[in-house]
């Protein structure tokens, strides 16, 4: 990803409600920190949402998103891939000058797994596929 991490802050209010499952200060700016720290070690990651369910009650809404994320560490490493499902549980309030964003978020983990890849494998590599 990007890790743009201004950008994921721009989305929450100042000092919003954030509970990530770390042990720490429950705002997304002391959550979004260790987030920053257990992230730094993979070559890339991402994320795909589904099953967003958003109910809207004038100025302020809740939303649902379940997510499956992919976090690749690098050859060098030794580490696997980590795998996870999660739902994000999401309250909004919307601001005028600001729009819409987040005031408190809960993360929800369904599951968590390591995909344990042969780095050799060319099996799934698309420049490979006759092969399959």
């Amino acid at each position: 990803g990007r890790r743009d991490w201004p950008a994921v802050l721009s989305c929450f209010v100042p000092g919003a409600f954030a509970d990530y499952e770390f042990d720490a200060e429950r705002t997304i700016e002391a959550q979004l920190e260790l987030l920053k720290r257990g992230i730094v070690r993979f070559d890339a990651s991402t994320l795909m949402g589904s099953k967003c369910v958003v109910e809207l009650a004038g100025a302020t809404a809740a939303s649902t998103t379940m997510a499956i994320t992919a976090h690749q560490a690098s050859k060098d490493s030794g580490e696997r891939t980590r795998l996870s499902a999660v739902v994000y549980k999401d309250a909004w309030a919307n601001d005028e000058a600001a729009g819409w964003r987040i005031t408190a978020r809960t993360l929800e983990t369904l599951w968590r797994a390591w995909l344990d890849p042969r780095r050799d494998d060319r099996a799934g590599d698309h420049r490979h596929a006759q092969e399959w």
